[in-house]
């Protein structure tokens, strides 16, 4: 009787310990993907700002500022698993940029009529503002989901009114550059596609 016994105690603290591990197990999954869900954002505005600075500073001799990074999504086609990403970041200058026509062509770039930049927009600063994580904040909202996703300050939101004015769009894989009549602002997008298809691939 002892020994059986000692051995239900046994059992019963095996099972305490097997709750625990697997109790431990869902909070670090749950972890995991909290901050996984958090970082991701943070990575991908950190490689689209340096992209997007990195690309000045090839077609232009005039030291960049960024004025304002924000993204948009967008699934263009329901029928498909692509949903378009744009990372815009308006770029002031220290003098006129002095970026030619030979100059982006050399570089890879041809001019079009129309932005493929799902995040075009004139408007920012009339949105509603909402915090999203830090140094995140959401703009609007169309039915129930939000607009846009701005990183860092919300301080030149109201730049975005000058979109109408622009005179010139560049447009090469990847990027596109946007030229306006005050030249020592310019604005580049930073085009992306994200598939949630089987293994990943759009249909």
């Amino acid at each position: 009787m002892k020994v059986f016994g000692l051995l239900l105690k046994l059992i019963k603290w095996v099972c305490i310990l097997i709750v625990i591990l697997i109790l431990l197990l869902v909070l670090y999954i749950i972890a995991f993907y909290t901050i996984s869900s958090i970082s991701q954002p943070y990575r991908e505005f950190i490689s689209a700002r340096h992209d997007n600075l990195e690309e000045v500073k090839i077609l232009s001799e005039a030291k960049p500022e960024e004025l304002l990074l924000y993204r948009r999504k967008e699934q263009t086609n329901l029928s498909d698993s692509a949903t378009d990403i744009c990372y815009v970041s308006y770029i002031g200058l220290d003098k006129s940029h002095g970026i030619t026509p030979d100059k982006l062509e050399n570089n890879g770039y041809k001019q079009i009529e129309k932005t493929h930049c799902v995040a075009d927009a004139n408007n920012l600063a009339d949105l509603k503002s909402s915090f999203a994580a830090p140094n995140f904040s959401y703009l609007g909202h169309v039915k129930g989901n939000k607009e846009f996703l701005v990183f860092g300050s919300k301080k030149n939101l109201d730049i975005t009114s000058i979109s109408d004015t622009k005179t010139q769009i560049w447009h090469k894989e990847g990027y596109e550059i946007v030229l306006y009549p005050q030249e020592n602002i310019i604005r580049v997008n930073r085009l992306w596609t994200e598939c949630w298809g089987f293994l990943g691939m759009c249909n």
